[in-house]
Parts: structure tokens; sequence; C-alpha cells
């Protein structure tokens, strides 16, 4: 089976990049926050812990959410291909959405994730907002999709499985999650003979 993969070597952030980025986003010392950053850092922490590819947060409404006690999760209606999964929230997640769910509240339409008018926020809204404060916090490469490899590369760090990573990325196969971390992975390849014992 053929796999078509992205070239290049995917970009990951180390846990100090994301934390930089997410200060840079919503600054911690900062007494006051606009309604836009609360939104904004709920929607980083969202992508980084769950491997959402950005238009699948985009397109979350707010029936996609379950966010009690019990095994918060949400639910993807139409990823890639149309396939729909269902996504577990960790609970720095939970928290980070209830903070902006009591401000979405007096705001008008369904998506999760909008404009302070209501509407769906816009993916390239998003995608100049990361670059601009990963500039900002001196990461050279941020962008959406780099949460994604990132958390393939925690996920497998931390021993998941292959079908786990595959399950969570909304992979349509296994075959692409493998070619997907071998990019994500290329100098772990070289190290792992360059270093051998022996």
């Amino acid at each position: 089976m053929s796999v078509t993969v992205p070239r290049g070597p995917a970009y990951v952030y180390d846990r100090d990049e994301v934390t930089a980025l997410l200060a840079q986003i919503h600054p911690p010392n900062r007494r006051r926050v606009g309604r836009t950053v609360i939104r904004n850092s709920a929607l980083v922490v969202l992508l980084y812990r769950t491997g959402l590819r950005c238009s699948e947060a985009l397109d979350l409404e707010m029936r996609d959410l379950r966010l009690g006690r019990d095994s918060p999760t949400l639910f993807v209606r139409c990823g890639k291909l149309r396939k729909s999964r269902l996504v577990g929230l960790s609970a720095d997640v939970v928290d980070a959405l209830a903070r902006w769910l009591e401000i979405r509240a007096d705001l008008p339409g369904e998506h999760v994730f909008c404009t302070l008018r209501g509407t769906r926020l816009d993916n390239g809204y998003v995608r100049e907002m990361i670059s601009r404060k990963g500039r900002e916090a001196g990461i050279p490469r941020a962008h959406p999709h780099a949460f994604r490899a990132t958390l393939a590369v925690e996920l497998v760090s931390e021993g998941a499985s292959l079908p786990v990573v595959r399950d969570v990325l909304g992979h349509a196969n296994i075959a692409y999650t493998d070619a997907y971390l071998r990019r994500v992975f290329p100098e772990q390849a070289v190290d792992a003979l360059v270093n051998r014992r022996v």
C-alpha cells in the first residue's frame, strides 16, 4: 500500500517551547486578560494536548463537547477523509475550555472557537497568531500542525503503541502513522546506530 507523506521532517516542540509559546499567548503575570487571550490559550492547549488538526478544532460545535467529571471527551464529527473519532480530554484542557466557555456563553453561534461576534474562527487567523506568538517566544517554525507531531512524539516516548497514536491523531490507517513518525524521528534512527554499545 502506498502512503503519501508530506516532505521534510516535522517540527516538534519541546516542553520549554510549548511553555514559552503559551506564556506569549497568555502572559502569567498579567492581571487583566482579554477574551481573545483566553480563547486563544484554550485553543492552543487543546491543539497541543489532543493532536487535533487546526480545522478539526475550529469545526467543533458546542454539541461536540462532553466536559463532565467522568471521562471528558470531544467528538470530531468530520475529520480528514470524513473520519469521525472520540477524543479524551485531560484536566488542563477541560480547565482551559471551561474558562473560555464561560465567556463563550454570551456569544451567538455554535462553534466552540469563534470570533467575538460568534462566527467560526478562520484557519488563517490561527496560523498567523501561532506563528507571531512563536516568533515572540523565540520559536523559528511555530505552526498549528507541529502540535500534532509533538503529541505523537510524546505518546511514543511514553510507550504508546502505534495503533493508539493512529487513533489519537485520526489517521485513516496505521501505515500513515508509521510514515508520519518516521518523519518525526529521523535523527533517532541515526542515533540508534551511532550510539550502539554492542
